[in-house]
């Protein structure tokens, strides 16, 4: 499992995130799991892309994400196909 923190807005918070078999990431922020399924692997641009699930409950919307998995670390978040947030990963 790879462990990550990035800085959000309003607080930093920490993403941990492992690809398994069926596609999926399990992520948790704030102290909350999370299970975001990825539909898109771009091994050229290196990014993992899918759709939240579960921040609603956090953040107010669900999104669109992708997933820079080479340093530095970077999440970037759509909602309604704009961007909405980009957190970039806070050095160790």
């Amino acid at each position: 499992m790879q462990k990550v923190t990035f800085r959000g807005p309003h607080e930093d918070y920490c993403l941990q995130f492992v690809l398994v078999e069926d596609s999926t990431i399990r992520a948790r922020i704030a102290g909350i799991d999370l299970i975001w399924h990825v539909e898109v692997v771009d091994e050229e641009q290196a990014t993992l892309q899918g759709m939240t699930n579960g921040l609603r409950q956090l953040w107010g919307d669900e999104y669109w994400f992708e997933l820079q998995t080479i340093a530095p670390m970077q999440i970037r978040y759509y909602g309604d196909g704009n961007l909405v947030r980009t957190d970039q990963e806070l050095p160790a």
